[in-house]
């Protein structure tokens, strides 16, 4: 009989958990598969066949639903790190409390009689924002959501106080982006610069500028 050994491999351990309609049941007689014809062994090696068929359909069912289950997840972590960053810009931008990251300080030391556009601040802060800056003060005054900055006889006003040179801006962001859009061509670092402005930074991996002064 051919192959008849192969069958009984395949087809055993479904012969003795399930009933093909020959009679067969858990509570009956040992099957012996020798007494078997060819055909019915093939009956049962096809039917196993279909079994583990289906068997692998379900699990590539099952893995393309991991799958999806994975890239939600992916997706649902990029989006409460996106939320927890907008909070985090909200509360910045709120300035009813003192700001902690890393950032960096910039110090700007205006020489006696340099001429000075009124708006040179006002470029610095906003290259600084335009990088990613969360918050910036000036000489310990934060700037508020409404900011505004102007430089005037030697003096920088800033949110109605007037201070006077060096001019400290400190500023929490990536300080490397920050100070990137400072040092762009022809940008706010190198117009300073032609007035002889000293200009100096410093790399902080931990910043902390104080809370508005409403």
């Amino acid at each position: 009989m051919r192959n008849k050994w192969l069958f009984f491999l395949a087809v055993a351990a479904i012969v003795f958990v399930s009933a093909f309609g020959m009679g067969f049941s858990r509570g009956g007689p040992q099957v012996d598969l020798n007494s078997l014809s060819e055909s019915d062994l093939a009956m049962l090696y096809a039917k196993s066949l279909d079994e583990i068929n289906r068997l692998e359909s379900a699990k590539e069912v099952l893995l393309e639903k991991l799958k999806e289950l994975k890239s939600t997840s992916h997706d649902i972590d990029s989006l409460n790190r996106q939320q927890r960053e907008l909070v985090a810009r909200l509360e910045s931008l709120s300035c009813d409390a003192p700001l902690t990251g890393s950032g960096i300080t910039i110090t700007v030391d205006v020489p006696e009689g340099a001429f000075l556009s009124w708006d040179w601040a006002i470029t610095l802060v906003n290259n600084a924002y335009s990088a990613g800056a969360l918050g910036v003060s000036v000489n310990n005054v934060r700037l508020s959501p409404k900011w505004y900055v102007y430089y005037e006889s030697g003096q920088l006003f800033v949110e109605g106080k007037a201070l006077t040179s060096p001019f400290v801006f400190d500023i929490v962001g990536e300080p490397e982006s920050i100070l990137s859009a400072m040092y762009l061509p022809s940008g706010v670092f190198d117009t300073l610069q032609v007035w002889g402005v000293r200009i100096e930074h410093e790399l902080k991996p931990e910043l902390t500028i104080q809370k508005c002064d409403r």
